[in-house]
């Protein structure tokens, strides 16, 4: 029996991948092989390929913007960014020390170069107690990239002509993104994403355009040479 009914864009997906893994091929190139799926089956066809990619043993170029599709199926990383190759390596060690914002970003982590100097780490008006202390006391401050995840970013509503106070400096809300677990928040000056409940978004008033202070606990921040 054949069915006079479509089918969806998410099923093409689905019989698509089933058609490129039927052959067996030497070489598998996936472009955004998930992007149609809703987040349950996406997880589901996510787990069949890594189980049968493993399996078969093929050599498999995968394009994604979706870490989770990295970490899922992929060994080794290659990012791209404007043309160009800027980092490269196990997904794993990529993602624990990515090389630019851009790669950063891809990993789920602020990513803020600044320095150390006196056992405090800054960057701006943002600075950040820290254990690791340097030759800045002899005016010889060391550089160092600070890693931090959205959901440790404190943010606060604040006056636009508030001066920022040490640790906490005041920025402008720039875009609002909705994420499975609530908002991102994106500023600038300084240029950071912060995770909040959209409750906190309603409550704390946080808009395109708003002033907001930032904050950051020492315990969330790694830093990098």
């Amino acid at each position: 029996l054949k069915s006079e009914e479509p089918l969806s864009g998410g099923q093409q997906q689905r019989v698509a991948l089933a058609r490129a893994l039927a052959t067996r091929p030497d070489v598998l190139l996936l472009d955004e092989p998930l992007t149609a799926l809703d987040a349950e089956t996406a997880s589901g066809v996510r787990a069949l390929l890594a189980e049968r990619l493993a399996a078969t043993g093929t050599t498999t170029v995968i394009v994604t913007h979706d870490a989770v599709d990295a970490v899922a199926l992929a060994g080794d990383i290659v990012l791209l960014e404007d043309g160009r190759v800027t980092q490269t390596g196990p997904v794993r060690a990529v993602f624990a020390a990515p090389a630019t914002p851009f790669g950063a970003a891809v990993a789920g982590v602020n990513r803020v170069a600044g320095e150390i100097s006196d056992g405090v780490w800054s960057a701006g008006a943002l600075r950040v107690a820290v254990t690791r202390r340097t030759a800045g006391t002899a005016g010889r401050p060391e550089p160092a990239v600070a890693l931090f995840p959205p959901s440790a970013v404190g943010i606060e509503p604040a006056a636009g002509t508030e001066p920022a106070g040490p640790g906490a400096p005041v920025a402008r809300i720039a875009r609002l993104e909705q994420t499975p677990a609530g908002v991102r928040v994106h500023t600038t000056e300084p240029a950071l994403a912060a995770d909040v409940s959209v409750e906190t978004v309603a409550e704390r008033g946080l808009a395109v355009g708003a002033a907001v202070r930032l904050s950051v606990p020492p315990e969330a921040v790694r830093l990098l040479a």
